[in-house]
């Protein structure tokens, strides 16, 4: 039986109301989708633990009788992880 799809509006044997062709490119879109947030939450996994090391050793000093910070300044990974953990919560 021949329906019009409700994505396209063309005519043809569809599946939920979709053509075949759009049914297939929302399926593909939704394995992307699915990838994309594993993908995202290992980012903001590994952005975690970079910051929880930061937390730790921001402070970490040299010892001695002229101790100084080892850190003057917040390495690249702690900025990036930063960043990181923005960009995930204003896409959540």
């Amino acid at each position: 039986m021949s329906e019009e799809c409700k994505c396209c509006e063309t005519e043809g044997d569809c599946i939920n109301g979709l053509c075949l062709s759009c049914a297939n490119f929302v399926h593909n879109l939704e394995k992307h989708y699915d990838k994309m947030k594993e993908q995202r939450d290992e980012l903001l996994k590994v952005s975690e633990a970079v910051m929880k090391w930061w937390e730790e050793h921001e402070y970490d000093t040299t010892g001695g009788e002229e101790e100084y910070n080892i850190y003057d300044d917040e390495p690249e990974m702690v900025t990036l992880a930063r960043a990181a953990i923005e960009l995930v919560k204003k896409q959540v």
